[in-house]
Order: C-alpha cells, then sequence, then structure tokens
C-alpha cells in the first residue's frame, strides 16, 4: 500500500476538478496509463494546479514498498513490460527535477521530508538494473540520467537536505554513472547541452576529499579522462553563457578542484589531462570569473591552472591546439584590460606563460611555426598603444623575437638544398656520407652505417654497439612517449650546430677556465633551451648525483665509468623540456670514438665544417681529423686546447 501522507493527499486532491481528480488519484495507485495521461494535460495546467497534482503523485509512486525483490526479478525477462514501476519510473524522475529546482519544493519537503530516503533507493535500484530493463528506449535512459542528476544536484545544492546526499553511500559514484551516461548518449545540440548535461558544479568542492574523488572515478570506470571529459564540457559551455559572472560562477569550482588535485595528487592531475580540458581552459580565459561565496578570481585563477597541465610531459602533444584555440590571442585581450599596471600575483603567472613555459616548447618545428604564425596574424594588434604600452609587452616582444629566430632556423633545416651528412657508427670506417644514404639500425633506432658489412662489424667488436643498442633503445622509447621523434631531434642537432658557431668562442674559454679550477674532473657542457631569455651554456663538474639527475637509471652503469677517469672527459648535456639528455663519452682506453646516448646522439655526426656538439671536448682526435670540433690533450702537467675544422 502507498504510504502517502494523508495531510498531503486530502489537501490536494479535494481542490482539483473533477477528471484531474481521478487521474491523480490512479497515476498515484502507480497506473502508467493515467501518469502518462497526467503528462499529456500538463501543458494546460495552471501553476496551483501543478503544485496540487505533482507532490502526492511523486510521492506516492517512490514508495519503497514497490520495488521488486531481487526474486522477484530473478523471474522477469522483461522487466519494464512487466514492472509499471520501471516505466513510471522516467517520468517521475523528470516532475521531481521541475519541482527541485522551483518553488514548489518547500511545499513538498514540509509535507514528506522523507523525499530523499524515498528517491534514492529507486535511483540506486535502476543503475543497478538498467542493462536488464529490454524495454528502456535510449530516449527514457536519457531522460531519467539528465532528470536524476540534476535532481541530486538540486538537493544537494539545497541547505535543507545537503547533508542527506552529501551522506549517502555510494551517490557520487551513482552520479559520475549519469553524467557519463548523458555524455555518451547526447546527440551534438550546443544549445540544449549545458541544460541536460546536469554537470556536477556544486559538488566540485565536495570532491577535494580524496575518497570522494576517488568515487567518482570508479563511477567512470576508473577512467580519468571520462571524468576530464565531463570538466572539458563544462568549461567550454559556460564560456559560452551569455552572463559572464554566470559563467565564472560554473567554472569557478572546476578550477579551484583542478587547482587542489595538483597540489595534493599530482599524478592525478596528469590523468586528467587532456586536448579537450586544456582548449577549454583556453575559451576559458577572458571570463572574469568569481569562485564560489563571490570572491573575484580573474585571470589568474585560470591561467595558474592551465599552466598546470602545461608543465607536464605531454603538454608537448597539445600545445598547438591551445595556440589554435587562441592562447595568444588571450595574452593580448589581457594585456589590453590590464594596461600599464597589474598586481605582482598576475604578471608573474603571465611571466611564466611568456618566459618559461612557451619558449621550452620551441624545440619543435610544428610548434615553432604555428607559434610564428600566430605572431604574425597579431602583430597588428599588437602594435597598437592599447598592447604596445601594457605590462605585457615586454615578455610578449621577448617571446616573439625568440619564435623569430627560431622560425628562421626551421626554414634552413628545411631547405631541400641542405645536405645533413652523417658519420658511419663503425669507427673503424668513419665514412661522412647524406643520412638518405646511410642505413640505421633496428634496435635502438639511432645508429647508422654505410654498409651491411660495417653495422656487423661494429655489433661484433668488443665494447661495440652490441653494449649499447638497449640503453639508446629505452632512452629512444622515452622520448616517443614524450612526443619527440626523429624528426625533432634533427632539429635538435640543427639547433646544436648553430648555437656552436655562434658561442665558439665563449665555449673555448668556459671550458678553459673549468679545466685551469678543477683538474682532473671530468666535466658536462650544457646547453639550456628552457627560458625566453636565450640559451644558457654552463659547464659542470660531471658528479655520480649530477648523472642520476639528468639520465635514466638503465644508463648509470655505462656514465659511472667516466668518474673513473683521471682526465677530464667533458661531456655533452643538451636541457630540453623533461629530459635533460647526456651525450656520452668513451674511456680514452677504448679505441672507440666519443659515443651520445640521448636525442642529441646524433650530434656527434654533426654535417661536415660545422663543430661537433657532442666531441667538444674529446681526448682521442677524430678519425682522419676530418670532423670539426675542439680537442684537448693532456700533456701531463698542462691541457692543450686544439680548434679542427673540417
Amino acid at each position: 500500500m502507498s504510504s502517502v501522507h494523508p495531510w498531503l493527499q486530502a489537501r490536494n486532491f479535494s481542490r482539483l476538478r473533477p477528471y484531474l481528480r481521478t487521474n491523480a488519484s490512479k497515476a498515484m495507485g502507480g497506473s502508467t496509463r493515467h501518469i502518462a495521461m497526467v503528462c499529456a494535460v500538463l501543458p494546460t495546467l495552471t501553476e496551483d494546479e501543478v503544485a496540487l497534482i505533482f507532490p502526492p503523485v511523486i510521492y506516492a509512486n517512490l514508495d519503497p514498498a514497490r520495488m521488486p525483490s531481487p526474486e522477484v526479478l530473478d523471474g522477469l525477462t522483461n522487466m519494464s513490460a512487466q514492472l509499471p514501476c520501471i516505466q513510471n519510473l522516467v517520468p517521475i524522475s523528470e516532475w521531481l527535477k521541475i519541482i527541485t529546482a522551483g518553488p514548489l519544493f518547500d511545499r513538498l519537503y514540509g509535507a514528506a521530508p522523507d523525499l530523499w530516503a524515498r528517491f534514492w533507493p529507486w535511483v540506486d535500484f535502476l543503475l543497478s538494473h538498467e542493462d536488464s530493463v529490454v524495454g528502456y528506449s535510449p530516449e527514457d535512459e536519457l531522460l531519467f540520467h539528465q532528470s536524476t542528476s540534476q535532481t541530486a544536484l538540486a538537493l544537494y545544492a539545497n541547505p535543507i537536505t545537503n547533508h542527506l546526499v552529501a551522506e549517502t553511500p555510494g551517490i557520487r559514484r551513482a552520479m559520475a554513472i549519469s553524467w557519463i551516461k548523458i555524455l555518451r548518449l547526447l546527440e551534438s545540440d550546443e544549445q540544449t547541452r549545458m541544460r541536460d548535461l546536469g554537470v556536477p558544479i556544486s559538488v566540485m568542492a565536495d570532491l577535494q576529499n580524496r575518497q570522494h574523488l576517488a568515487e567518482v572515478i570508479d563511477g567512470c570506470g576508473g577512467d580519468l579522462s571520462l571524468l576530464s571529459r565531463i570538466m572539458a564540457e563544462t568549461i567550454t559551455l559556460a564560456s559560452r553563457h551569455p552572463t559572464e559572472q554566470a559563467a565564472g560562477a560554473l567554472i569557478g569550482p572546476i578550477l579551484l578542484l583542478l587547482q587542489h588535485i595538483s597540489s595534493r595528487w599530482p599524478a592525478t592531475l596528469s590523468g586528467l589531462m587532456s586536448n579537450k580540458l586544456v582548449s577549454a581552459l583556453v575559451s576559458a580565459l577572458a571570463i572574469q570569473m568569481k569562485a564560489p561565496g563571490h570572491q573575484p578570481v580573474g585571470i589568474q585563477l585560470c591561467l595558474s591552472t592551465l599552466l598546470q597541465f602545461l608543465h607536464m610531459p605531454q603538454a608537448f602533444n597539445w600545445i598547438i591546439a591551445s595556440l589554435r584555440k587562441g592562447l595568444l590571442t588571450q595574452v593580448v585581450f589581457w594585456g589590453e584590460k590590464l594596461g600599464g599596471t597589474a598586481p605582482a600575483d598576475t604578471v608573474n603567472t603571465f611571466d611564466e606563460l611568456m618566459q618559461v613555459v612557451l619558449p621550452e616548447m620551441l624545440i619543435r618545428p610544428s610548434i615553432i611555426v604555428e607559434m610564428k604564425r600566430r605572431f604574425d596574424a597579431l602583430e597588428e594588434r599588437a602594435a597598437q598603444p592599447a598592447f604596445a604600452d601594457c605590462v605585457l609587452y615586454p615578455m610578449w616582444a621577448a617571446l616573439r623575437d625568440l619564435v623569430n629566430r627560431r622560425a628562421a632556423l626551421v626554414k634552413d633545416w628545411e631547405d631541400p638544398q641542405r645536405q645533413s651528412s652523417f658519420v658511419c657508427h663503425n669507427v673503424q670506417c668513419a665514412k661522412v656520407a647524406n643520412r638518405d644514404s646511410l642505413r640505421r639500425c633496428g634496435g635502438c633506432h639511432t645508429a647508422v652505417y654505410c654498409s651491411e658489412t660495417c653495422q656487423r662489424a661494429d655489433w661484433v667488436e668488443v665494447e661495440g654497439h652490441r653494449t649499447e643498442c638497449k640503453p639508446l633503445f629505452e632512452v629512444y622509447q622515452g622520448l616517443a612517449v614524450m612526443g619527440i621523434h626523429h624528426r625533432e631531434k634533427s632539429f635538435i642537432r640543427t639547433l646544436l650546430d648553430m648555437e656552436c658557431r655562434e658561442h665558439r668562442v665563449r665555449i673555448c674559454i668556459e671550458v678553459v677556465r673549468f679545466m685551469a679550477q678543477n683538474p682532473g674532473t671530468p666535466c658536462v657542457l650544457a646547453f639550456n633551451y628552457e627560458n625566453v631569455l636565450g640559451t644558457k651554456m654552463i659547464v659542470l663538474p660531471l658528479q655520480t648525483t649530477l648523472i642520476t639527475h639528468l639520465v635514466k637509471p638503465t644508463l648509470l652503469r655505462m656514465h659511472r665509468e667516466l668518474l673513473l677517469l683521471r682526465a677530464p672527459m667533458p661531456l655533452h648535456v643538451v636541457c630540453v623540456r623533461y629530459g635533460t639528455q647526456l651525450c656520452t663519452a668513451r674511456s680514452p682506453r677504448s679505441p672507440r670514438s666519443p659515443r651520445c646516448a640521448g636525442p642529441t646522439h646524433t650530434v656527434a655526426n654533426a654535417s661536415l665544417g660545422s663543430p661537433n656538439a657532442s666531441i667538444l671536448w674529446t681526448h682521442s682526435s677524430p678519425v682522419n681529423g676530418k670532423r670539426g670540433g675542439f680537442i684537448n690533450e693532456d700533456k701531463g702537467d698542462r691541457t692543450v686546447l686544439h680548434q679542427l675544422r673540417g
């Protein structure tokens, strides 16, 4: 029997028109036909009639006594056809969504304070048995998940029922299941998606609890990318909201959650990263946001959240999408808005983007070309006084100049007339040839040979390629994960060639000074491309701690051998983002030439006539004296520096 409060039923139905009273009474009894009839006349009802009919019908149909037992379910083949309560749940949940979001809620809850205790078991029941509801159409499924998720959010946001929802075991997992179902079922109707999605705006702060967040992730099937998609959809759609303040209120909780995850659980933040989410954050940069409690947020929260993602190794794969989404356009927009003065925190955040994060990306030709295109498109606007006189312009100009220099290098590198020469990896041969005429090792994808004979000879030789092939392959695999492939490594080599030409004298002075101050100490020549201010070059002592920091554990044995050398054995380091790469040299006791174990190993085979970065300093003369570079010769009581020319 339906346990409806007598006061709720009598007060309402006694005031209805006769035919409505009949339909409402039978709808309360669970008649699917009469529930449909009530739905049909809904557009013709007055607001008072809606308030009179729907609260008791909803309350009665949520009676837990109507829920089928496990024994009954086991004997059914089509639940929706044989159990009207299942069919009724879709319109009931839709009505409940309307009531909880409007002024009728207080009237319903005042008469039936156990509303949530009735509603939640039905939601949990249908989520648990949804796959076995044969007659459950996709339209009904979408409608059910939309209404239940929005109802739960409305009850969570209401101070009267907040604690009931928040303390319900499994509620966050159930909501996550509904959100994912909605995303999968929705068509690409952008106008209705925001309304239909029922995104968890109000529960974002609640997810700062690790256990609650884990429950939501479990509801997403353990797939962080699905939770990332929910956030991205919310931010993107909120960015299109006609009211800027409302858009900021929708986005703010998500940004605060991402900031919290970043500080507490970096691995989880990495799993949330996606092209969609990063692009959504870029689109939200133009919104004047306010966090919960109406505290001003402005640009800093959104930009600092975006920087959390762009600092990750995977950002190489998504920076082009960010540029195309208008990242640099947003910089100009905010420069015009801020003018000549701005809060120090805001300026520092932009400084980090323009002078650290984006310059780090400029080792990949595709990123350089795209960034150059964006700077050119904004050139006229950036030259206007509104931006040229703003506090952000100096860092804009510095990055623009760096991009122009790198773009010119890319153009030269892509010149079809340019010949790129490599040296056969077999030191007994050392033949110089064009890259296309050489064969590459199929194991490590790094060593090149002029013939099959040379490749076999190098493999069987003591301390030959056999000993280094696997470590080199592991480095190669690591770079592939980062998104740095052979083409990018080739460009890095070209970049190093240019640096060596431009800084030849400085290199000579710095290394000689180091050797004079640190006799007998192996050293590293490091180029750092992590800042817009230009290439940083420094000579460092090679120590175990440095090696451990720079290279993968699989390469440590090879590098530790260098620490046993009595004479200085300089190495070459290229500091690129998330993968400082160490180019090693062999012991002087070995008849072999230096080798490089990193993405710049091909620098050892630099083109003829250019300084060779990886053998910039070595004890053994290059084969036939043909390779350009610098050689330091140990004379016992002194070190003599020779400059070799191609």
